[in-house]
């Protein structure tokens, strides 16, 4: 994997500026370009206007096509290419966890998965908008693509893409969602460093299920073992700090329970195709470059 695919950490304060509260952007991408595989500190929402491209991740790629819809967490690892002679047309909308976090409480549906945290899975966060339906879409975000970036218009259009995305979910699926204690029980792991240093006995702990029946569910919902998400999810906090700041390699992967450096750096490589100080020195090129 070349410098350009290392994974590095998109801050929203590079690109949203008081009193905005959000960043849009409306663009067509070029065929053979393909944007760095990232990560952020902050969700982010887009769709496909036009043409079709993969959205590249962790786990693989998923095709893109006119109509896709994606809600992104922050945590995600994720980056596009096109596929096609034309390119495609993007509209990516992004703002805070903050922002977010407090309009999911108050408006989201009872019992629905958060559309914009990582242990939600992919296929719950992804939906296929008929003709009529994009256009919808493209009239509820008139506001922002005129220019207004306050709270306001911002919430305007999430209300009206919740409604939007809640009617799609009898069609969309015949999906079965995790359990409502298994997502509560991984969304509190990943939001609490102490519990993530101290492994799967936290997320057996935090589940009030016995170890053999998380195991059966976590293998069930995410096919992984709990030690296996429980290492994704530290690896993913490991990575965004290393990222961000000159805490040594050493300190971070203890802060998040690797004791042994050599496992450490293996499943690091393993998940990111690079090693550590590769992943610091590619994010420092992007985001202060010289």
């Amino acid at each position: 994997m070349s410098s350009i695919d290392v994974p590095y950490r998109l801050q929203l304060s590079t690109l949203v500026h008081a009193p905005a509260v959000c960043h849009v952007a409306a663009r067509t991408i070029a065929p053979g370009h393909t944007p760095p595989l990232h990560t952020h500190d902050f969700p982010e929402i887009f769709w496909i206007e036009a043409g079709r491209g993969a959205h590249v991740l962790g786990s693989g790629k998923e095709a893109l096509v006119r109509g896709t819809l994606v809600f992104v967490a922050p945590e995600d690892v994720h980056g596009f290419e096109t596929a096609g002679p034309e390119g495609y047309a993007l509209f990516n909308l992004a703002f805070s966890r903050q922002h977010w976090r407090a309009f999911w409480k108050r408006y989201a549906p009872p019992g629905a998965l958060d559309l914009c945290a990582a242990e939600t899975p992919r296929a719950a966060r992804t939906f296929r908008l008929e003709d009529g339906e994009l256009a919808q879409l493209k009239l509820f975000s008139h506001e922002l693509r005129q220019g207004q970036r306050t709270r306001a218009a911002l919430d305007r259009f999430l209300l009206n893409l919740l409604h939007l995305v809640t009617s799609l979910a009898p069609r969309e699926g015949t999906q079965q969602l995790p359990p409502v204690w298994l997502r509560r029980s991984v969304r509190a792991l990943a939001e609490d460093e102490d519990a993530l240093c101290q492994g799967t006995s936290a997320l057996v702990r935090l589940s009030g299920r016995t170890p053999a029946h998380l195991s059966r569910e976590c293998r069930r919902w995410f096919g992984k073992s709990p030690t296996e998400l429980v290492n994704e999810l530290r690896l993913e906090r490991a990575a965004a700090r290393l990222a961000a700041g000159d805490e040594s390699v050493v300190s971070v992967a203890q802060a998040f329970g690797f004791s042994n450096m050599s496992h450490f750096y293996r499943l690091f490589s393993q998940r990111f195709s690079t090693t550590p100080a590769e992943h610091r020195a590619a994010a420092r090129r992007v985001l202060q470059p010289s």
